[in-house]
């Protein structure tokens, strides 16, 4: 008998806050599940977990609205991580304040 996956979230829903940086407990608090369901989920689809110990981004998202967190789920994937999507915000912004001087 296979075990079915916890339905308190979709593998899509628990990837796009993986990709958005959050941590396995975070989504896991996020979700009411426990930390072991998530990464076991994510080990299963082959994707990356967040380090925990870096995951800055679990105080950081329960800060936006709803519409910056679906904007920046569209903005980050497995491919475009958030540490890098990070980084070019930092270095566009640190162009434009340049050119502004």
């Amino acid at each position: 008998m296979s075990q079915q996956p916890n339905q308190k979230a979709s593998d899509e829903e628990i990837v796009t806050l993986n990709n958005m940086g959050m941590s396995v407990t975070g989504i896991a608090e996020y979700f009411g599940m426990h930390p072991t369901s998530v990464s076991a989920r994510l080990k299963r689809m082959n994707i990356p977990v967040v380090n925990p110990r870096h995951a800055f981004m679990d105080g950081l998202l329960r800060t936006l609205t709803e519409a910056e967190l679906l904007w920046l789920s569209e903005q980050v994937s497995v491919k475009y991580p958030i540490n890098a999507f990070i980084r070019d915000l930092i270095v566009k912004a640190h162009k434009n304040q340049g050119s502004a001087s």
